[in-house]
């Protein structure tokens, strides 16, 4: 760590590339100085990945979690095999089954013995695949989980305590404000885990048919409709008449839809759809609108 006084002498050097912010151990912003380093970022060029001392979580493995990846990997590892831990049973599942139906690499499950957490295991071949379960669907092994699995310590009990109140009252407090059952309520890790869990209800009962994007989205929102959904997503990212027209017309020329997405504001853009009229469309057809 080093100790730097940002407001007067800021992060923005050729030689600051890759260095946290703000320098703490589980910082998820760092430097990038320059738009060649922009440039290299999105295009995974080793130059700046390799000085990368932490990153955004679904993007960029912590120096923690890929010790545990790599701690998993010796301990089941076979040969040609890549680890990734998942926080849950379920989201390892959830990655092994989506490896299977995008390639032909072999995988398989290893609990690692610690908090429910889950290894999968998967062929060079299908990490791809894995990998991209691991940055669009939001369930992921966060630094600190990957820092207390290291120790092999169990959490203490009244730390677990304190989270299960602490979920029970921000779902009470949630069902107040929005006039719902707590029952009705459910909290996830991260909002891309809930986008992914609400894209799979969605299919789970309007299989077969395609999901709607309408309005530019934060680009993970469409990437899981267009990569976990059988029939892909239908994009409407640009909609002059707020989606009501375009979807009208897609229903007209007999496109039906499992779902409509969209964010109020869209992601950069901050415009918003018609949600008013979106609902009102959609509801006579029992077609979910999820903002």
């Amino acid at each position: 760590m080093f100790e730097r006084a940002l407001l007067s002498d800021p992060l923005c050097r050729p030689e600051d590339l890759g260095l946290p912010i703000p320098d703490l151990p589980h910082a998820v912003s760092m430097c990038l100085p320059t738009w060649a380093d922009v440039i290299g970022y999105e295009e995974r060029d080793p130059r700046v990945m390799g000085r990368l001392a932490c990153g955004y979580p679904r993007f960029v493995l912590h120096p923690e979690l890929g010790e545990l990846c790599a701690s998993a990997e010796a301990e089941f590892g076979r040969k040609d095999e890549k680890a990734l831990v998942f926080p849950s049973l379920g989201a390892a599942w959830r990655a092994a089954d989506f490896v299977k139906r995008r390639s032909s690499a072999k995988c398989r499950l290893e609990s690692y013995g610690w908090e429910g957490l889950t290894v999968l295991l998967v062929e060079n071949a299908g990490f791809e695949s894995a990998w991209k379960v691991w940055q669009h669907g939001g369930e992921i092994v966060s630094s600190r989980q990957a820092e207390c699995a290291l120790t092999d310590e169990p959490l203490p009990e009244d730390l677990a305590t304190e989270g299960a109140e602490a979920r029970e009252r921000i779902r009470t407090r949630l069902g107040i404000l929005t006039g719902e059952s707590p029952d009705d309520i459910f909290l996830f890790s991260s909002g891309m885990a809930a986008i992914a869990a609400v894209h799979r209800a969605v299919l789970a009962i309007r299989s077969g048919l395609p999901t709607v994007q309408v309005e530019f989205p934060y680009v993970d929102a469409l990437k899981v409709q267009q990569h976990f959904g059988q029939s892909g997503a239908i994009d409407l990212s640009v909609a002059p008449q707020g989606g009501v027209e375009e979807i009208g017309a897609l229903l007209a020329g007999g496109q039906d839809i499992a779902a409509v997405f969209s964010e109020a504001p869209s992601n950069p853009l901050l415009r918003t759809a018609d949600l008013t009229g979106l609902r009102a469309l959609l509801e006579q057809r029992g077609i979910p609108l999820i903002v």
